[in-house]
């Protein structure tokens, strides 16, 4: 799906759904498509509503990019479970990780964190 359409689409169904908050949700494996943070910044200048972004794209890059690029009030949620040390290490991060191991053992995690 060209990154317009996407755009298009995220921003119909947050005005549709505005005031209620909305979260995108970024799995590039099984959607087959990568919500960049250019697109991002795109919809939530139109969508203010949107305040987050679920990643489980397994890129740390990419996850550090949300965040510097639409700051510490955007929420920016790590997905994937490879992620959950390294995702530490970033800047407001540490609110951000709900990965599959996450849900499971919670208790654990939080005496990491």
């Amino acid at each position: 799906i060209p990154a317009d359409s996407m755009v298009r689409y995220f921003i119909a169904v947050a005005k549709e759904i505005a005031p209620l908050p909305a979260f995108l949700y970024n799995i590039p494996s099984n959607a087959k498509n990568d919500v960049t943070p250019s697109i991002v910044q795109r919809v939530v200048a139109e969508a203010p509503n949107v305040i987050g972004i679920k990643d489980t794209s397994k890129d740390m890059d990419r996850f550090e990019a949300y965040i510097s690029t639409m700051g510490p009030d955007f929420r920016s949620i790590v997905g994937a479970d490879s992620l959950f040390f390294p995702s530490l290490t970033v800047e407001f991060a540490d609110e951000n990780i709900i990965t599959p191991v996450t849900r499971m053992a919670a208790g654990r995690e939080i005496k990491i964190i």
